[in-house]
C-alpha cells in the first residue's frame, strides 16, 4: 500500500529524532484467540494520519483491522501526527494467535456402564466433555485427575471433548463413539508355552487377547500376589515370565482384568503350563510331560500332539495320559520333541505348548547278518558278491573275509567287485557289517561260487568236476553246464541235478579244437538268481593219420593218397621217389597224391612223405614215413 505523504513524513521525523509532544494510544478489541484470529484497533491518541505495523514481517499501513493465520505472539507498532509533530507506540507481544490441535484424552471402559476419562492434553487450560447422553456439559481443568461418568442405558454415544483456552474461550474438537459396557469381558488366554524346563530357571509365555481399555493380572493358583500385570492393547500381547520352577511345580495360572473404576473380574478357567522330560534309551527316546490339571470347560480338551523335529507325529486323546515311547529312532541322531496340549469347543479356544528337548539316539542293539548272500564269477578275475540288508540305522563299513583275507569297504551299495583275482581255486567269503552305532553283525555263513577244472580228455571227451555251490541259506535248484564259443557266448547247455558235481562231455565238437565250459548254479529261478562258476578251457589235440599203402584205382576207396585229420590249420606234404626225387607237393591237405608224376602214373614201388603241420592253437608238427604204392 502506498502511504500518504504527511505519514512518510512523520516517519521521516521520528527517525530524524525530532521530539514530538502527541502521545500515541490504541487497544485491541481482542489479545488473545485461536487462529485464524481477526483483531481491529481503536485509536485514542486524537491524532491525525494514523499507521499500524501489525508484525515485524509487514511494512505500515492505514488499516486498523488484521488477521492473523500462523499461531504466535506478535508486536504492534502505531505511529501519529498532532500539529506537525509525531509519535508512536510498540507493544511488545501483544497478540497472541493460539494453535488448536485435537485434545488428547484417555477413555477407558468400566463394568456398570461407567467410563473413565484422563485429560492428557497440556496444550489447553481446560477441556469441556460433553459425555453425548444429554447430561451437563463438564468442564475440566488442566492436570486435573481423572473424570468417571455413568451412562443410564447401554448402547451408542458420541462423546466429545472440546479444548478451550482460557482467556480465549477458542479450542478444536474431537469427538468419538463408544458402547459402555454392563460387565466386564472375560479374558481371553490364547496359549502358555513353556520356553525352558528347570527347577528355578524355568520360563513360560503366555499369550493373551486383550482390549485397551484394561488391565490385567496374572496369579498363581491359590497365591494372591500377581506374579506379572500388564496393560492391554488392542490386540494379542505375549508376557514371559522367568524364574519358575518348570521342573515339578504344577503351575497353573488365573487371570484377572481390572477396569480403571476400580472394578475386577476373575477368569473361570484356569490355565496350566506342560513340561517335557526326553530320555534316550536304548534303541528308543522316552517322552515325558504332567498331564494337564487346569480347570477348562468340559468336553474342550481335544487332544496332546507329540511334535519330532518340528513334525507333528503322533496323537494322544487321553487328557491323563503322560508318556510316550517313540521306537523310531535312529542312533546319533538328534531329535527334538516337543508337546501340545488342544482345546477347542464353541466359546473356548486354548493350547499349551511344552519346552522343547532335544536327546542323542543310541542303540547297543546286534543288527541283523546279511540276507540272501551269493557270489558268482564276473570275469576270468574277478567275483561278485551281492546281498540284501536292512537299511537303518545306516550302514557304516562292511568287512569281507574271502579265505582268510578281510577286506573292508566303506561303500552303501549292497554288491562288492573282488578283482585282481587268480582263480586257480574255489573262494569262500563270509560277510558282516558294522552301522553307525558302532554295533557290528555277525558273520553270515559263508558263500562258495562253484569252481570248475578239467580232469583229462580222452579220445575227444573231456572230463570235468567242480566244487558243490555254498550260500548261507542252502538254497539250490541246480547246476547247467554251459559249452562256450571263442567269444564266450552259449551255444549249448546241458542241465544238471544239484547233488552232480562231475561230468564227462561225450558230444564234444569235432570242429571245435578248443572247448569252453561253465556252470551256471541256479539259485532261485523265479527270482532270476544264479552264479557263475570260472570258465574253463579245454585243448583237444589235432589229429594227423597217413595210410601205409594206397592204390591209385579209380574204383578203389583209397584211390590218393592223403591224410586223415582234425584240427589242422596249415599243411604242406612232400613226396619223394625212391632216388630222392620230389614227385608231388601240395598245401591243400583235402589234395592228396593220385600216384602220377607229370601226367604219367609212376611204378609200383615204396614212396616217402615229409609233412609239416600246424594246428588251431598256433601247435606245429612235422613228420615222415614211408608208404608202399599198389598197382
Amino acid at each position: 500500500m502506498v502511504l500518504p505523504k504527511i505519514i512518510i513524513g512523520v516517519l521521516l521525523s521520528l527517525l530524524l529524532g525530532h521530539q514530538a509532544f502527541a502521545q500515541a494510544c490504541f487497544n485491541a478489541n481482542t489479545v488473545r484467540g485461536c487462529a485464524p484470529l481477526t483483531i481491529t484497533l481503536t485509536d485514542c491518541s486524537n491524532g491525525t494520519n494514523i499507521a499500524y505495523k501489525y508484525s515485524e514481517a509487514e511494512g505500515f499501513t492505514d488499516r486498523n483491522t488484521n488477521t492473523y493465520t500462523i499461531p504466535g505472539k506478535y508486536n504492534i507498532t502505531q505511529i501519529v501526527q498532532i500539529s506537525g509533530t509525531g509519535d508512536s507506540l510498540r507493544k511488545q507481544e501483544y497478540i497472541e494467535v493460539l494453535p488448536t490441535p485435537l485434545p488428547e484424552f484417555e477413555l477407558r471402559m468400566c463394568a456398570n456402564r461407567k467410563v473413565s476419562l484422563n485429560i492428557t492434553d497440556t496444550q489447553y487450560e481446560q477441556c469441556l466433555v460433553d459425555w453425548g447422553d444429554g447430561s451437563s456439559v463438564q468442564v475440566v481443568s488442566e492436570g486435573s485427575p481423572a473424570i468417571e461418568h455413568t451412562y443410564s442405558s447401554t448402547g451408542s454415544f458420541s462423546l466429545k471433548v472440546k479444548g478451550n483456552y482460557a482467556p480465549g474461550g477458542c479450542g478444536a474438537e474431537k469427538a468419538i463413539l463408544i458402547s459402555p459396557v454392563s460387565a466386564l469381558p472375560p479374558p481371553t488366554m490364547e496359549s502358555i508355552i513353556t520356553n525352558t524346563r528347570g527347577a528355578t530357571t524355568g520360563a513360560i509365555t503366555l499369550k493373551m487377547l486383550t482390549r485397551p481399555d484394561f488391565d490385567y493380572e496374572i496369579y498363581a493358583s491359590g497365591n494372591p500376589t500377581p506374579l506379572t500385570t500388564f496393560v492391554g492393547i488392542s490386540g494379542t500381547v505375549t508376557k514371559t515370565i522367568d524364574n519358575l520352577n518348570t521342573e515339578t511345580g504344577n503351575i497353573c495360572l488365573k487371570v484377572k482384568t481390572l477396569d480403571k473404576c476400580g472394578t475386577s473380574a476373575e477368569s473361570e478357567a484356569i490355565y496350566c503350563y506342560v513340561s517335557l522330560k526326553v530320555t534316550a534309551g536304548d534303541g528308543r527316546n522316552v517322552l515325558e510331560w504332567n498331564p494337564y490339571l487346569g480347570s477348562v470347560p468340559a468336553g474342550s480338551f481335544q487332544q496332546y500332539v507329540l511334535y519330532k523335529n518340528s513334525q507333528p507325529f503322533h496323537i494322544i486323546t487321553n487328557i491323563g495320559e503322560g508318556t510316550y515311547t517313540d521306537e523310531n529312532v535312529t542312533c546319533k541322531e538328534n531329535y527334538c520333541y516337543q508337546v501340545v496340549a488342544e482345546f477347542a469347543s464353541p466359546t473356548f479356544h486354548f493350547t499349551a505348548s511344552t519346552n522343547a528337548e532335544c536327546v542323542n539316539a543310541f542303540s547297543t542293539q546286534i543288527p541283523p547278518t546279511v540276507g540272501l548272500l551269493n557270489a558268482t564269477v564276473e570275469t576270468p578275475r574277478s567275483i561278485r558278491l551281492f546281498w540284501e540288508v536292512e537299511n537303518q540305522p545306516r550302514i557304516a563299513q562292511y568287512e569281507i573275509n574271502r579265505n582268510g583275507t578281510i577286506v573292508v569297504s566303506a561303500s552303501q551299495s549292497q554288491d562288492l567287485l573282488d578283482s585282481d583275482l587268480q582263480i586257480d581255486k574255489q573262494f569262500c567269503y563270509e560277510v558282516r557289517y558294522t552301522n553307525i552305532c558302532d554295533n557290528s553283525s555277525a558273520w553270515a555263513v559263508k558263500v562258495c561260487p562253484v569252481f570248475l577244472s578239467a580232469l583229462s580228455t580222452e579220445a575227444g571227451k573231456p572230463r570235468l568236476q567242480w566244487t558243490a555251490y555254498q550260500n548261507p541259506d542252502n538254497q539250490l535248484e541246480g547246476y547247467v553246464l554251459q559249452k562256450l564259443n571263442e567269444r564266450l557266448q552259449v551255444y549249448e547247455e546241458v542241465e544238471l541235478a544239484p547233488n552232480v558235481l562231475a561230468y564227462t562231455d561225450a558230444n564234444a565238437k569235432t570242429d571245435r579244437q578248443v572247448m569252453r565250459y561253465r556252470i551256471k548254479s541256479i539259485i532261485d529261478a523265479g527270482a532270476d538268481i544264479v552264479s557263475y562258476s570260472n570258465v574253463v578251457e579245454v585243448a583237444q589235440r589235432f589229429r594227423l593219420f597217413f595210410p601205409n599203402a594206397f592204390t591209385p584205382n579209380a574204383n578203389s576207396l583209397n584211390d590218393t593218397f592223403k591224410p586223415a585229420f582234425l584240427f589242422v590249420k596249415r599243411f604242406k606234404m612232400t613226396i619223394y621217389n625212391r632216388q630222392g626225387e620230389i614227385v608231388f607237393q601240395t598245401d591243400n591237405i583235402e589234395k592228396g597224391w593220385d600216384g602220377t608224376y607229370k601226367g604219367v602214373p609212376v611204378p609200383a614201388d615204396n614212396y616217402a612223405y615229409f609233412a609239416e603241420a600246424e594246428d588251431n592253437t598256433g601247435e606245429k608238427f612235422t613228420t615222415k614215413n614211408s608208404f608202399i604204392l599198389i598197382r
